[in-house]
Order: C-alpha cells, then sequence, then structure tokens
C-alpha cells in the first residue's frame, strides 16, 4: 500500500493535478504542521488556504471549479454563514468527525474492492490489508470505470481484493461509505483486514489469480510448514553430527593403522566407510543450502522428485512416476526438481536444466512444462505453468504462482512478480534505477527477437554437445526420456 506522498509535485504535472494535490494533501494529513486551523469535523476556511504560498493566487471560483472537475469528488465545498470552507470527503491520517454512513447489512456493499499493487501482494498475503497511517482502508463498490464507481482505488492498481463483507461483519468488522461512494473500513483492533477474509483475488486485467479457498489451503499448508520445521531442523542437524562423529571417528582409526596399529575387523570396515560418510553428508548439507536459498522448508509429505548426486544422475522407477516427460529431458548434476506437496512435474519436449538450476511444483496439482524450454545456470523456476521456448537466463527467477507463455525471456538476474502472467513473447528483465534492480516487462523487440534466436541456436547446441558428452562420461550428465 502507498505511502502518503501524492502531495508531492511531478514536474509533468498540470497546475490543475499540482493544486488538487496540494489540497488533498493539507485536507487530509498536512493541515497542523501547515499552521492551517482545521475544524474536528474535517473543513477548512478558503479564506485560510488563500493565506498560504501555495494558494495565495487562487480565487474562490478556482477552489470551486477543481471540486467539481475532480473526478473522484474528493472534496465537498460549502458556504456556511457567506464563508466558504472546503474538507476532504475521506483519505485523512489525522482524527477528523467525517460524515460516514455505518453499513449494517452486507446486501448494501455487494462489492467491496481494494485496489494494490504487485510489490505489495507479498506482504498483504502475509499479514493483511493494514491502514497504515490513514485513519481507514479504502475500497471501492467496483472497478474503476463501472457505474456509480467515483473513487477508492486507483486506475492504475494491478492486484483487485475482493472482500467477502457477510463474515467481516459477522467477525465485527465495521464498514462506512464517505459522502463520495468509497467504502471504508478501519479493521480490527490493530487497523488490519486480514487475509482470511478475501473472497478472491484478481489481476488488473481480471485474470483471477487465488480464489478464497485456494488462498487459505496455501495459508493452513504454510502454517504447517511453519509448525513442523523446528522439528525437521533439528532431525537434520542431529544426522549431521551422528555424520560428522563418524567421519572423525573413522580418520582417527586410519592414522592409528597408518602408524601400523593393528586394528579389530569392524574398526577396518568403519574406514572403509568413509567416502560413504562424506558423500552422505555432502547430500544433507546441499538439501539444507539449496532450501535455504531457495526459501523452502521440507514439510510433512515433502517429496523430492528428482535430485541428481554428484557422480550419477539416475531416476528410479517411483520417481519416474512423478517426473513425465516425453523426448529427452536433459537435466545437469547439481540441478534440482522439487515438489513439497507430491503434485507431478510434466515435461514437453526437449527441455535443458543446466547446473544448478531448481525447479519446484508447490502445488499438489500438476506442473505443465512445455517444449523447447532453456533453464540456465543458477535460475529458479517456482512457477504454475511453463509454455514452449522459453529461456530463464543464469540467477532469473520465476515466483510462486507466475505463469510463461510461450517464447518469453526472463534476463539474468531478473524476477517475475509472484503470480505475474505473462504474454506469448515477453522479455522481464532488470533495469537499473536509483542503484538498485528493478523488475521491468516489455515485448519482445526486433532485438530481443535476434536474442530469442541466438537462444534457441544456444539450445540445438547444448543438445548436441551434452547428448554426446554424456555418452563419453556417463553419469557426470544424465539425458533421459520416459513416454508419457
Amino acid at each position: 500500500m502507498q505511502q502518503h506522498n501524492s502531495h508531492r509535485n511531478n514536474d509533468n504535472d498540470s497546475d490543475a493535478i499540482r493544486f488538487s494535490k496540494a489540497l488533498s494533501y493539507i485536507l487530509r494529513h498536512g493541515a497542523a504542521k501547515e499552521r492551517i486551523e482545521m475544524r474536528p469535523d474535517g473543513y477548512v476556511k478558503i479564506a485560510d488556504l488563500q493565506k498560504h504560498a501555495k494558494f495565495k493566487n487562487k480565487t474562490v471560483a478556482d477552489f470551486q471549479k477543481i471540486v467539481a472537475e475532480n473526478d473522484k469528488q474528493r472534496f465537498l465545498m460549502v458556504n456556511e454563514n457567506s464563508e466558504w470552507i472546503i474538507k476532504a470527503n475521506q483519505g485523512h491520517s489525522v482524527k477528523v468527525d467525517v460524515e460516514l454512513e455505518e453499513i449494517v447489512d452486507a446486501a448494501e456493499i455487494p462489492v467491496v474492492v481494494h485496489g494494490t499493487y504487485w510489490k505489495f501482494w507479498e506482504s498483504i498475503k502475509r499479514t493483511g490489508l493494514s491502514k497504515m497511517k490513514r485513519n481507514h482502508i479504502h475500497f471501492a463498490v467496483g472497478t474503476p470505470g463501472q457505474l456509480g464507481v467515483i473513487s477508492g482505488m486507483r486506475a492504475s492498481s494491478e492486484i483487485l481484493i475482493y472482500i467477502n463483507v457477510p463474515l467481516a461483519l459477522a467477525d465485527g468488522v465495521k464498514f462506512f461509505r464517505s459522502p463520495n461512494n468509497v467504502i471504508l473500513s478501519d479493521g480490527n483492533k490493530e487497523g488490519i483486514i486480514e487475509a482470511k477474509y478475501f473472497a478472491f483475488v484478481e489481476s488488473g486485467n481480471g485474470e483471477t489469480i487465488i480464489s478464497a479457498k485456494e488462498f487459505i489451503k496455501q495459508q493452513q499448508q504454510q502454517q504447517q510448514q511453519i509448525t513442523e520445521v523446528s522439528s525437521s531442523v533439528k532431525d537434520e542437524e542431529k544426522i549431521v553430527r551422528g555424520l560428522q562423529k563418524k567421519i572423525k571417528e573413522a580418520k582417527s582409526l586410519k592414522t592409528r593403522q597408518d602408524n601400523g596399529q593393528q586394528l579389530e575387523a569392524n574398526q577396518v570396515a568403519k574406514i572403509g566407510r568413509i567416502e560413504e560418510y562424506e558423500r552422505e553428508l555432502e547430500n544433507v548439507r546441499g538439501g539444507e543450502r539449496d532450501m535455504r536459498r531457495y526459501g523452502h522448508t521440507r514439510g510433512p509429505g515433502d517429496r523430492v522428485v528428482w535430485q541428481p548426486q554428484h557422480s550419477a544422475s539416475k531416476v528410479s522407477q517411483s520417481m519416474s512416476r512423478r517426473v513425465l516427460t516425453s523426448r529427452q529431458l536433459t537435466v545437469e548434476s547439481r540441478s534440482r526438481i522439487l515438489s513439497p506437496y507430491g503434485g507431478p512435474i510434466m515435461f514437453g519436449n526437449s527441455n535443458i536444466v543446466e547446473e544448478g538450476a531448481v525447479i519446484v511444483n508447490h502445488s499438489d496439482e500438476p506442473l505443465v512444462i512445455g517444449d523447447d524450454n532453456l533453464f540456465e545456470v543458477g535460475s529458479v523456476f517456482e512457477g504454475a505453468a511453463v509454455g514452449s521456448g522459453c529461456v530463464l537466463e543464469p540467477r532469473a527467477h520465476v515466483q510462486r504462482l507466475a505463469s510463461l507463455g510461450d517464447n518469453c525471456v526472463v534476463g539474468a538476474a531478473a524476477s517475475t512478480w509472484p503470480a505475474e502472467v505473462l504474454a506469448d513473447n515477453t522479455v522481464v528483465y532488470a533495469a537499473a534505477s536509483n542503484g538498485t534492480l528493478r523488475h521491468a516487462v516489455r515485448p519482445q523487440t526486433p532485438r530481443s527477437r535476434e536474442q530469442a534466436l541466438t537462444h534457441l541456436k544456444h539450445v540445438e547446441y547444448l543438445k548436441d554437445v551434452l547428448k554426446r558428452f554424456h555418452a563419453q562420461k556417463a553419469g557426470v550428465v544424465q539425458s533421459i526420456g520416459i513416454v508419457s
């Protein structure tokens, strides 16, 4: 949710927009700071505003015009005892007695929706909607442009969160209607509307991101993982300590043997298992590192669908039933394919998963991956679906619930937003902004199409090279072909 910075002017803003922003700031947040007297009901005298530097050249007619032409009806201006006064209809961070109509029946507001942006979605999923520094959380009675929808959200909102009003009212959450038909709520005693009151969530173009049922299911799964992670970590630490102890003991025996000391048969056997213990320890530590790196905690029933070992990449019969492929899936060693909830992963033809790449299916539903995709070194895919001809460049990250169309590219070190839907031929790249990286998206340009062709040639080259390479050095790279 955005901080109260809308009063800051942009050089490209028109005079009317700058006027409106400055007026909004003072009437909602900054009257006391600007030493302008505000009544308990939020009204301010026009005469007092005209003494302020920002409004010294504004006439009463100018104020009347900005009120009349404001498409969201943010302001109300009246003549009281021959004196013009003005107030903001809602959006205050200061305490005012605004004329609000309390909603007592959910039928009065059949649609209540909050607009927000992808960058806030992960936080909202965890903690719910917060009023932050304002007096209320703001909602609209529909999406921008619908009949009767004047205000309540920005037209640029990327995510629409629909509220289960009957459930919230039943639990004591209060809702109010402002004079310009914005729905307001102060949430619970912490100023929060919890995620359990989300009916469903859509992207700005109307595609469902997640239903209430699925949302609750995910929350329950995450909570289950949290409650079990402590014991899981302790178990793995216990295994590590046990293996370290065995290795230390065996190496000590090896030293004694090298010094000519006579050992018993069981002691000699322990020396012979040093490499076995070290491989087992490396595997346990490798799993811990990957789970810490990718934010994944092993929960109940968590299954590694396919985990290549250092010496050979083999798929057992039980594992292969959950990794379904068509012709030739090439997976280099040290890559990982995981399924925390047991959902199958279905590969199309000629996919390549390079060293250190990670593919995770966070659902019990199938993850379908199309043909001719390339997951480059260190890339991470946690999304819901992949089309064909896509490339994840080194250290690219496709986040949970995101899906890629055909011929998409996620650039080096770039990341999608969670649940983002990329159309065919879309490029996601990490653009520099004030020394940091930010998410940026563009359709493929002639230049990026040339890059895509280069990637395609790279994939064809890898298919040929890896095929000959693993034939000469079996076990380092394993190419499998299970007919689904």
